[in-house]
């Protein structure tokens, strides 16, 4: 989670806060049993408040300034003493069981006894006569405390009080002791507190192994006296709270519960509205709203007399153009009016004066997006929130922060981090001819369509820009559907946030040089335009349009995309960061005549089932292979193979007959109903059938057959051998595979690895998954004759290449293929056995189509075999 963004306390007001004992007896006479005596309620609370204010046995600690009081006055202003008691004994089933700490309906019972619940007004301290699942326990600002009247002591309402006041335990996200806390970002995760360190709830103060100056496993540094800490599980070492904690509280105290610090409780006085300050830019109207006021409230413009402004919960004022204070008050008929609560109306300079569009979210806040930090020129903003926390998916910052001083023609970072690290795309918008849109050239000054956690760059400020005066800039994230005036988002996950800034451009202080020359070039369809700029020293930009335009490359020469219409490209020039004003251009004709037949045929990989043919592709084009046996009439046709760059390209024939002789031929398809002729035909051959294997092959007559023996083999000798000094007797040998045998000797052969079929390939079904925010479908596989594979060829192979810096290679890699382009998919380089072809998959981004087909090829590296499956169906 974000940071939560809190009002600021000052640091040096000491805040009392009134409280109310409320004892739960079962009947017993005060002083006895559950039914605590005022002594011992009150010794305990004096040293409750020398804990929080640092005094007696504390001394030399840190003083909260926060401090407690018993309760003076009922809701109608009546004299109390603050310790109300209730017999219980009737309530069904406390007597005999008393209160589980998630026993809600029973809690209601209890407080259906007595009137003190308006825990707007101060905090209740609720002692039952016996306590289950907990010593104490209390909701963060929740106002009360419920403890078991049997462990009452000031240590334990310390801790509970630091719940009620917004403080987590020191030892948050452990999972029960399992782990260390995250403390990556220790202001946004375990107890949200940078000055306490992570440790074990698990972790007691009072074994030796956990003294001041041991090691905290969590940390990696000394557990110092982060055990005293009153938000760990360590009672008997507790003394005090941290100076970040302490602001903590006291940030809660005067953003959520700022009606205990005037409460009535106190002053026997209505207690003052709740109202917050409000602010605008430039000059009007205010609206301030008021809430918690059970009588009439009065607006007035001074801290005390005047007549009232108005009665209602909301109060207009007038037209203003500076800063202005304003106060309001509660009246009731039992406590009179309360104190003047003052408000202020912030009246801001409007650095920009051109208004935009307010962006629209189609899909509302979302609690996974938000704009976590921005970072541009001087500007640093951190701490950023969900919309959903904010309440809003825009936020106008153009007065409330600092305006960003920048000059024209320099180059200045950006950084936009996501919420979570949630991928997302993003956009920069800045108004240059402050008109009040981001529609027009050059505005759009970064087009983030990648999906990330963190967009980075930098952007060029224009020497035509508007200089002097505010301009405005749009910052804006989403999953999807950007534009300067709208966030699409999603159903499921909400929309993106929008944030303005002000900009103040200063007018540049350099010559800008000279447009480039660039010379127009003719291409066929389908190909590249490799364009050269010339008559610039510094870096060339190259642009789709005379001015603004997409950015579309930054160096020289700019190799285009496949092109298959003529296009008009431009180029600037940078020099000691001024671009040039204008921008060379220059045509790249794209000729639609005939489309060239491929050449460049070859063929590789060839198993007893299977081949690849090759020729040279050409980036943009699509091709067709059709294939035959030799001798045939039938053609078959692959489907179409798309090529994405210009060089070598190829696809795998499968399921083709051992031993045949097969002809080959590609056509080209370079534009729609532009096609080349078929190339002339190509002749490959299958390889024929391995012999069979068998686990082992024992000859004791004269002769071993001779004959290549397609896998490895241990070969055992059964006497010496005198005239092959190769082998010796009783001993292994390892035989490659083309190893020819003319011996005269006995042998046994034992064949260590033959598959005797090719993998047969399955799909297996498909499942769901989620990384880094994106949708993913995993699409599974599975070997189903994987016993025919030895698990030998899988052993752990660290002398041949390795997959990264993975120990465990396996010798044989498996990969995953595209049965019409030839595309690997995926593949696996640590499988340890061979039941292991069982779990292969590849996966896609949810929503983007699997191939049609698929195949394996089950590479065998040590030996640099190959065992290519069977195409498999994907539906």
């Amino acid at each position: 989670m974000a940071a939560t963004q809190f009002s600021a306390a000052d640091p040096n007001t000491v805040f009392t806060l009134p409280v109310v004992f409320v004892v739960y007896h079962l009947g017993e006479s005060v002083g006895t049993g559950s039914n605590l005596s005022d002594t011992k309620l009150n010794d305990e609370l004096a040293k409750l408040n020398d804990a929080f204010r640092a005094r007696g046995a504390f001394t030399g600690l840190n003083d909260t300034k926060i401090q407690f009081e018993l309760a003076k006055y009922d809701a109608n202003c009546s004299s109390t003493s603050g310790i109300v008691r209730v017999n219980a004994s009737g309530v069904a089933g406390y007597a005999a069981n008393g209160l589980n700490n998630s026993d809600n309906t029973t809690l209601q019972a209890l407080r259906a006894l007595h009137s003190w619940n308006n825990r707007d007004e101060y905090i209740t301290i609720e002692l039952v006569h016996k306590l289950n699942g907990a010593a104490a326990y209390a909701g963060y600002l929740s106002g009360y405390l419920v403890i078991d009247a049997q462990a009452y002591w000031y240590g334990l309402t310390a801790h509970e009080m630091g719940h009620c006041l917004n403080l987590r335990h020191t030892f948050e996200g452990d999972n029960g002791g399992t782990q260390c806390p995250p403390n990556t970002d220790p202001d946004t995760q375990g107890d949200l507190i940078s000055d306490t360190d992570p440790h074990k709830s698990t972790t007691f103060c009072l074994n030796a192994a956990n003294s001041e100056t041991s090691i905290n496993e969590c940390s990696g540094v000394a557990f110092g006296k982060l055990l005293r800490n009153f938000m760990s599980y360590n009672g008997p070492c507790w003394d005090r709270f941290t100076p970040k904690q302490i602001e903590r509280m006291r940030n809660s105290l005067v953003s959520y519960r700022s009606q205990w610090l005037a409460s009535k409780a106190l002053t026997g006085l209505t207690s003052p509205p709740v109202v917050n300050a409000v602010e605008r830019c430039g000059s009007g109207v205010v609206t301030f709203t008021a809430s918690s006021c059970s009588g009439t409230y009065n607006w007035y413009s001074s801290a005390s007399g005047g007549s009232s402004l108005g009665t209602s919960a909301t109060y207009t004022t007038p037209s203003l153009t500076t800063t202005t204070n304003y106060y309001v008050t509660c009246t009731t008929t039992t406590c009179g009016e309360s104190p003047r609560q003052a408000v202020t109306a912030t009246i801001r300079p409007a650095v920009v004066s051109q208004t935009a569009c307010t962006p629209t979210a189609t899909n509302g806040l979302s609690v996974y997006f938000g704009i976590s930090e921005f970072s541009f020129a001087s500007l640093n903003r951190t701490g950023g929130q969900s919309t959903n926390a904010i309440g809003s998916n825009y936020g106008d910052y153009t007065c409330s922060v600092a305006v960003v001083n920048l000059q024209a023609g320099n180059s200045y970072p950006f950084t936009i981090k996501s919420l979570y690290n949630n991928t997302v795309q993003a956009r920069i918008y800045i108004d240059f001819n402050n008109n009040g849109l981001f529609t027009d050239a050059g505005e759009l000054v970064y087009n983030g369509t990648s999906f990330l956690a963190t967009h980075t760059g930098s952007i060029v400020i224009p020497t035509t820009a508007t200089t002097n005066t505010g301009l405005r800039m749009r910052v804006m994230i989403d999953q999807v559907g950007i534009s300067p005036c709208s966030l699409t988002g999603s159903v499921q996950y909400g929309s993106g946030r929008a944030e303005d800034f002000a900009v103040l451009i200063a007018p540049s202080s350099c010559t800008p040089p000279a447009a480039p020359t660039i010379n127009s070039v003719s291409i066929n369809s389908g190909q590249t335009a490799t364009l050269t700029a010339s008559n610039c020293s510094g870096s060339v930009k190259w642009y789709d349009a005379t001015t603004g335009g997409t950015l579309l490359f930054t160096g020289n020469p700019y190799v285009t995309v496949a092109l298959s219409t003529s296009t008009t490209h431009y180029a600037s020039c940078t020099l000691n960061n001024c671009e040039s004003t204008t921008r060379g251009i220059c045509t790249v004709t794209v000729s639609t005549g005939t489309c060239t037949t491929p050449t460049g045929m070859q063929w590789s990989n060839r198993t007893t089932q299977s081949f690849q043919p090759r020729w040279q592709g050409i980036a943009g084009y699509n091709y067709v292979v059709r294939y035959r046996i030799q001798g045939s009439t039938a053609w078959t046709e692959t489907a179409v193979i798309p090529c994405t760059f210009t060089g070598v390209l190829s696809t795998t024939l499968l399921n083709l007959v051992t031993g045949s002789t097969y002809e080959w031929q590609v056509k080209a398809i370079c534009s729609t109903g532009n096609e080349s002729a078929y190339s002339v035909s190509t002749l490959s051959t299958i390889d024929t059938a391995s012999p069979p294997c068998a686990s082992t092959l024992t000859h004791s007559t004269a002769t071993l057959p001779a004959g290549v023996y397609q896998a490895s083999q241990i070969i055992a000798s059964q006497a010496n051998v005198v005239n092959n000094t190769k082998y010796f007797a009783g001993r292994a040998v390892l035989l490659q595979p083309g190893f020819k045998v003319n011996s005269t000797q006995p042998f046994t052969i034992t064949i260590e690895g033959c598959p005797s079929q090719a993998p047969a390939l399955q799909f297996t079904g498909t499942s769901n998954f989620t990384a880094n925010g994106q949708n993913y479908t995993s699409y599974g596989l599975s070997v189903s004759n994987h016993s025919v594979f030895p698990n030998s060829l899988f052993a752990a192979a660290p002398s041949l290449p390795l997959c990264g810096t993975a120990t465990n290679t396996a010798r044989t890699w498996v990969y995953v293929y595209d049965a019409t382009t030839g595309q690997q998919l995926s593949y696996f380089c640590t499988l340890s056995n061979a039941a292991s072809m069982t779990g292969l998959a590849f996966s896609r981004v949810t929503g983007i189509s699997a191939p049609a087909s698929v195949y394996v090829d089950v590479y065998d590296r040590l030996l640099n075999l190959r065992y290519v499956s069977n195409a498999v169906t994907i539906p």
